[in-house]
């Protein structure tokens, strides 16, 4: 016999399109997690980009003055004697890990350091959301910049576009360490 054989037919639409409260409970917390797995393994893939652009070097691009003081640089001669600095390691691969670590960066400013704003935020969380977006904006236009001076081979163009991309993750990261814009304590009505 089925369990809802004594149940009429208002029970049982009732019954199966409502869920249990029970169900209710389980949902947010299931969103929670995987919402916390997403943000962990972002940081994850960030650390090891960060990682990924120190042991990695750049392609050299020496300048006009270098290659004139330094004409051994032009045919190779001082990498088989050892008398110049070279690079050693895989080259070429700095750039995707710059990439990767600023993509990521940028989706952690965006949506992360923002996320659970309460409903009544204090002004300073309403500017600290600001300035991540802010902070955002400026490492995606640094990240577009480079891209272009990649393109163009514009080491000068490349350097400090990607430095300023560096100084808005520093500024979003001291910020939402709360180093500037505090919020500020209530204070306690604690009676002597």
């Amino acid at each position: 016999m089925s369990p809802f054989a004594s149940a009429n037919r208002s029970e049982l639409k009732f019954r199966i399109f409502r869920p249990s409260r029970h169900e209710i409970q389980i949902r947010p917390q299931c969103w929670r997690s995987i919402w916390r797995f997403c943000i962990t393994l972002l940081g994850v893939i960030a650390g090891l980009s960060a990682i990924g652009i120190a042991i990695f070097p750049m392609d050299p691009t020496f300048g006009r003055i270098v290659t004139e003081s330094i004409p051994a640089l032009k045919n190779g001669e001082c990498l088989r004697d050892g008398t110049c600095y070279f690079p050693h390691g895989i080259l070429g691969l700095h750039l995707y890990f710059v990439a990767t670590f600023f993509t990521v960066v940028f989706v952690l400013m965006w949506f992360r350091f923002s996320a659970f704003t309460p409903t009544n935020p204090t002004p300073q969380k309403r500017i600290r959301n600001k300035v991540y977006r802010i902070c955002a904006i400026v490492m995606a236009a640094s990240g577009v910049a480079m891209w272009w001076f990649s393109k163009i081979k514009l080491a000068q163009g490349m350097f400090w576009s990607e430095s300023l991309a560096v100084m808005a993750f520093a500024g979003a990261w001291l910020v939402k360490g709360q180093l500037f814009l505090r919020d500020r304590r209530k204070l306690s009505t604690l009676s002597n």
